[in-house]
């Protein structure tokens, strides 16, 4: 029972990974929002995660691959907005490189890259499914955690 419960409640990683971005600009915005505001951004980023970790499954039918592989592109997702507004400004070379034709490339391919590394490498992909299995509920407790200060 236990053994099941590890295996089938390991899917809710990413689901909640998902969730973390939207609670976040909740409680961000916390006095002015109300939860029922929030709903559909929820419901939302958790389709979103659910319908990724089908794709994957289907490609991989491994759960470990399945539950890293859609936390990174997750996490690639709800963070491209952040990353774009700090590399917009950069220049190399005189070539502005925080341009959308370049960050969408380098960040397809480090996904890529962490994606084949991951299949080929068991030692790694027991490693960090350990690491995202603590941090995802520590990341989502530490998002939550103004709601019950006020």
């Amino acid at each position: 029972m236990l053994k099941k419960l590890e295996q089938y409640g390991s899917f809710l990683l990413p689901v909640l990974a998902a969730l973390f971005s939207p609670l976040t600009l909740f409680v961000g915005n916390y006095p002015d929002v109300g939860i029922e505001d929030v709903y559909r951004s929820l419901w939302i980023s958790a389709s979103a995660a659910v319908s990724i970790m089908g794709v994957f499954w289907i490609i991989f039918r491994d759960r470990i691959q399945t539950i890293l592989t859609s936390i990174a592109a997750i996490a690639i997702f709800f963070s491209y907005g952040h990353l774009y507004r700090v590399v917009k400004t950069w220049n190399v070379v005189g070539i502005s490189v925080g341009r959308h034709q370049y960050l969408l490339p380098l960040l397809a391919s480090l996904f890529l890259s962490w994606l084949v590394w991951i299949c080929r490498n068991q030692k790694a992909r027991q490693n960090w499914y350990a690491f995202f299995q603590v941090a995802v509920i520590i990341h989502l407790l530490f998002s939550v955690e103004p709601l019950r200060l006020t």
